[in-house]
């Protein structure tokens, strides 16, 4: 079978299940965009090559595996599930359905935790820097912006905790900073499993805490589900019909766990960011704010403690 062959096959195969599935409608326009994906994949070839060679022969076990991807696939299973790879902040992780996929808008969080650093680079006010990814999930904030630093020549040491109360995924956030960061930089990471900051030692305290706790309201989470995303629940589901209820328990303990001028960047829902705000003021944080997402929702809030 040629590339082209089943290119047209498979695409018109997910089209028809998208079609049957009315909770899959709304992913139909993406079945050509996934079956390039899972032919590059399976190929290792970028989709430009797959445009240019049509003619191409694939053997029984690449027709195999092509197969298997795209009948998962019609289910509604993410493509990210389906490769097991999402790229984020310009960096593959790897996923699957113990984790959440790494989503555009989670890269400001990042983004604003750089920014945050660089200032106490600047300043050359310490020599350590540490810090939390709270609900660490794929380790995606954390390990990006370690990232961002492996190049920087500075004195100062950045180290890392990584925390969730998930074993599995705990164990996809240690897979993906081993495969992503230097021997160097691993030197200064660690890994706690951990309700929150339970197990982890009451004098210690950071300078920075970064986290995307679940914060979707229980009956949006359990309805988002219903398209076979399949991505955890414990993940999404923020426990309450606001989605406040980890909040509300992250908020206080943050504030106990940061140093004197630490900061938190916490990801939020456009319909609790303002909560959140208010949780984080009556808690003690000064100069709280909220950032919005690439499609002007609200969407990361910020405190200080002094």
């Amino acid at each position: 079978m040629t590339l082209q062959e089943i290119r047209k096959s498979s695409i018109q195969k997910i089209k028809f299940a998208f079609i049957q599935n009315q909770k899959l409608n709304a992913q139909l326009d993406s079945a050509t965009l996934d079956v390039d994906v899972i032919l590059a994949e399976i190929l290792q070839k970028d989709r430009t090559w797959i445009t240019f060679h049509r003619d191409f022969v694939l053997d029984e076990n690449q027709i195999k595996k092509v197969q298997n991807a795209v009948q998962k696939r019609t289910t509604g299973l993410p493509i990210a599930y389906i490769i097991h790879k999402k790229e984020f902040f310009a960096l593959d992780f790897y996923v699957d359905e113990n984790v959440l996929i790494p989503k555009p808008d989670t890269e400001i969080l990042v983004e604003l935790a750089i920014e945050h650093i660089k200032s106490i680079i600047k300043e050359e006010k310490t020599q350590k820097i540490n810090i939390c990814d709270l609900c660490s999930g794929s380790g995606c904030i954390g390990i990006s912006v370690l990232k961002s630093f492996e190049e920087l020549k500075n004195e100062i040491q950045i180290e890392m905790v990584f925390i969730d109360i998930s074993k599995n995924a705990l164990e996809i956030t240690k897979k993906n900073a081993f495969s992503i960061l230097s021997k160097n930089t691993l030197k200064n990471v660690r890994f706690i499993e951990s309700d929150l900051f339970e197990n982890v030692p009451q004098n210690e305290k950071f300078d920075i805490i970064l986290t995307n706790p679940p914060y979707i309201p229980s009956k949006e989470a359990n309805a988002l589900l219903e398209d076979g995303r399949n991505e955890p629940i414990l993940a999404l589901d923020g426990l309450s019909d606001d989605g406040l209820f980890l909040i509300q328990k992250i908020a206080p303990l943050s504030f106990e766990r940061l140093h004197k001028n630490g900061k938190i960047i916490m990801e939020t829902g456009e319909y609790n960011a303002q909560q959140t705000k208010t949780l984080f003021d009556k808690c003690g944080f000064s100069n709280t704010k909220i950032e919005k997402d690439y499609s002007g929702q609200l969407r990361d809030v910020i405190g200080e403690k002094f």
